[in-house]
């Protein structure tokens, strides 16, 4: 640059007419070329080398959705982007291109995912491809992983969590929202679910309302295909990016009992062929399945089958099992020994040893990953997957066709619901994998006649339905939007209480008030609700209000921070108030879990006929452990076998902590149904409960400040994680995942749970606890140094495998 010129006693500077680094970096879109399919492309638009090196190694181009999306959606200038496309479409990717772009530039990212599943896989994957660059990867979903102090310190790169951790964490840590520069938000078609679209609408407003205050992220939104947007994109502000059409090319249709296959080609042109001889007249599945899959894998296929329960699933592999005469899937029942036995793991190697698994909730986490393991694997045993609908949700796995049978999904114990328009393309769409098979096929299996018409006409033809905001429902949960209101509006505000006003105000950014102006409708908040609602939360003592306004209460704050719900929050506060503070043991904070609706979906089976004494037993065995009273009278529900389904989910997670085989568990809770398994129910039992424990724990140490409280926050969540006595703790917080529960157990078994004498000990000696794996003696040790010298967690990534709820 020049020197000034001097006029007239005045400085004048020239004009700049070449720009620099740091103008390049922060505007690309207005000096930059635009992007080809070639990697080498992005070297002007500030990709490192190194990273284009490691993205080399799984893609050989940019696809055109890519493409795009940095073209015209400007995502590498900063721009908001909602893209909608196909599954396999490459949509991760364009997340990762905005937060490696943000790196460069010293910024941080965040990857906001719908489950724990989803959230493991992709950190390990970063890990990977990132570690090597010098990028730092970190997660959170509630579980020992979970690095919250770099997060909140902004010591990361890139972040994957769930929606909801990164929601409670933004509520109880404002400063965290002005350490992004770049959220991604994967499977935003979650905002239009009726179970968790309102908390994913309330993150996205608590996002939009911090660019009053100079904060603004940009947010990269990624959804599959979906019909109209209803306004999303001017709400989120975003450039959208549409495609309807896939990378690889996808049959999807019907096939009935006359054995033809009705569906579409790769071009959307109706066709039609004889896929399997007719079947004649028939009411079981398994007469078109059977017939269908030995078809497909005779041609040398892997097969998908979804089904809507766990009980078909597993009904429906064991069949195909008997059936196929496949050879036995010796990799996978190798990668199963030494797992804690349990009647679904009988089960499961029976059917491994007719060539086929199935993959649903009650199997352990180590369970599920050595079956996706194994069905990734080149020439694979394992030639049919048979699953439920939670495979659907993101964890990759190669299969030529896709088998769909129930097109609905269980609600309750006796209730189900169709799925969407949007949720059948979804699960369709994992037929084909981009990267891992060449093309896809999506099979209907249909009654025939009317059955069959209509799942073409519904479903193969049908348009992803319209998006409409959940806070619209009117069963949606006010009160608990209310509260997580208040908790983000004060803070914004900087004041010491709001008014309803405020409070109104906050909700006009929502997705719901947005849809609402734009059809010119009422608006969805009229201030008599608000003000009855949040009369009600002053009431359950969440919220105060005098003449400076409204605040949280310290009760409040703790429920607006975790993931509850206000209902489930007040009835365990009922509960606890009237514990006294020496009987806050740990049965009693397990079996008052028990009271909230989120760990409802962990249903053990409860004897219909004889639930008096179901719950007699396992309330028995509760009070033999130290239940408080006023806990156990809050047991009983509505429903007549309410108060035995909780009395034995929370003996469940007692067995679980204590080390109690799965085998031994299932057998104890099934006394009195012999012909059950109930593995799964426990493991879920606990899984649910770790989820909720940690804010139960918080609710008694607001109501009873003297409690001595410390050690049953310490261990409880890290026990009812891992399933595992509390001397195990210390080991387990740096170990984690790396050690599976049978290893833990097996340490405790031969009184190798000291640190110390873990770290004296011979191999020979440790080995033999951990199957011989002598990639888990070195994490061992590793653990146990740091156990030993007191220091943090150590991050085990390298060694783990994606995990699956």
């Amino acid at each position: 640059m020049s020197a000034p010129d001097q006029m007239d006693g005045e400085l004048r500077w020239p004009v700049f007419t070449d720009t620099g680094p740091l103008y390049s970096a922060q505007s690309p879109s207005s000096v930059l070329a635009p992007v080809i399919r070639d990697l080498a492309s992005l070297r002007g638009h500030g990709i490192p080398q190194v990273v284009l090196d490691a993205w080399a190694e799984r893609i050989d181009e940019l696809n055109d959705l890519q493409v795009a999306t940095i073209n015209q959606g400007r995502l590498l200038a900063g721009a908001n982007v909602l893209v909608t496309a196909p599954t396999s479409s490459g949509k991760t990717m364009i997340g990762e291109l905005a937060a490696v772009r943000a790196a460069r530039l010293g910024g941080r990212s965040v990857f906001l995912l719908p489950t724990r599943a989803l959230v493991n896989e992709q950190y390990a994957r970063f890990s990977r491809t990132y570690g090597p660059a010098g990028l730092q990867t970190i997660r959170a979903t509630g579980e020992t992983a979970d690095d919250v102090p770099a997060l909140l310190q902004g010591q990361f790169d890139l972040a994957v969590l769930t929606y909801e951790k990164f929601a409670g964490l933004a509520l109880g840590n404002p400063h965290l929202l002005k350490l992004v520069s770049v959220v991604v938000i994967d499977e935003v078609q979650t905002i239009v679910d009726p179970g968790r679209g309102a908390y994913l609408e309330f993150l996205l407003t608590v996002l939009k309302a911090r660019r009053p205050e100079g904060v603004a992220p940009q947010v990269v939104a990624l959804s599959a295909v979906l019909g109209d947007l209803g306004g999303l994109d001017s709400w989120l502000d975003a450039n959208v990016i549409a495609r309807t059409e896939r990378p690889i090319p996808l049959l999807e249709g019907v096939l009935g009992p006359d054995g033809i296959y009705r569906h579409l080609d790769a071009d959307r042109e109706e066709a039609s062929e004889q896929l399997i001889r007719p079947t004649g007249w028939t009411q079981r599945n398994q007469d078109l399945i059977i017939p269908l899959v030995r078809k497909l894998v005779g041609e040398g296929q892997q097969v998908i089958i979804f089904r809507s329960t766990r009980g078909l699933t597993r009904g429906c592999a064991r069949y195909l099992a008997q059936s196929l005469g496949l050879p036995e899937a010796k990799a996978a029942l190798e990668s199963l020994a030494g797992a804690d036995p349990s009647a679904v793991l009988a089960d499961l190697r029976q059917c491994l040893a007719g060539g086929v698994a199935f993959h649903i909730s009650d199997l352990a986490r180590d369970e599920k990953i050595a079956i996706e393991d194994q069905f990734r694997a080149p020439d694979s045993g394992i030639r049919v997957l048979v699953c439920t609908t939670t495979l659907a949700q993101g964890v990759n796995l190669p299969a030529e066709t896709v088998i769909m049978v129930e097109l609905d999904h269980p609600t309750g114990p006796t209730q189900t619901a169709p799925y969407s328009v949007a949720e059948y393309k979804n699960i369709a769409g994992r037929a084909g994998r981009l990267g891992l098979t060449d093309g896809g096929r999506a099979v209907l299996i249909a009654g025939g006649g009317i059955d069959g018409d209509r799942r073409w006409h519904d479903y193969v033809l049908g348009k992803p339905e319209d998006l409409r905001s959940q806070l619209l429902n009117p069963e949606q949960d006010t009160a608990t939007l209310l509260l997580r209101v208040v908790a983000v509006a004060s803070r914004r505000e900087g004041t010491t209480g709001l008014n309803e006003a405020d409070v109104i105000a906050y909700l006009s950014n929502s997705f719901a008030a947005h849809q609402q102006r734009l059809a010119g409708a009422p608006d969805p908040f009229p201030a008599a609700t608000v003000s009855a609602v949040l009369r009600d939360l002053v009431d359950a003592g969440l919220l105060s209000s005098d003449l400076s306004g409204i605040e949280l209460t310290e009760l409040g704050t703790y429920v607006s921070q975790s993931g509850l719900r206000v209902s489930s929050a007040v009835r365990v506060a009922r509960a606890l108030r009237a514990v006294h503070p020496a009987a806050l043991n740990r049965v009693t904070i397990i079996a008052a879990a028990q009271l909230t609706d989120e760990v409802t979906s962990a249903r053990p089976p409860v004897n219909g006929k004889g639930w008096q004494r179901e719950q007699a037993t396992y309330i028995g065995e509760l009070q033999r452990h130290g239940l408080a009273g006023p806990v156990l009278a809050a047991l009983p529900g509505r429903e007549r076998k309410t108060a035995a389904e909780r009395a034995k989910r929370a003996v469940a997670c007692m067995w679980w902590m204590a080390g109690v085989p799965i085998g031994r568990i299932e057998q104890q809770l099934m006394v009195h149904l012999p012909s059950k398994d109930a593995a799964g129910a426990a493991r879920a039992s606990a899984d649910r409960t770790q989820s909720v424990v940690g804010t139960v724990i918080d609710i008694a140490r607001c109501l009873h400040p003297d409690a001595q409280l410390d050690d049953l926050a310490r261990v409880l969540s890290v026990q009812l994680e891992f399933g595992i006595p509390p001397e195990l703790v210390p080991l387990a917080q740096r170990a984690g995942a790396v050690l599976d529960r049978t290893d833990y157990l097996r340490l405790a078994a031969r009184s190798l749970t000291d640190p110390a004498v873990i770290l004296d000990a011979a191999d020979d000696v440790l080995l033999p606890c951990l199957n011989g794996n002598t990639s888990k003696l070195k994490s061992l040790r590793q653990a146990a140094r740091a156990a030993r010298d007191g220091e943090d967690s150590t991050d085990f990534a390298d060694l783990l495998p994606a995990s699956t709820d």
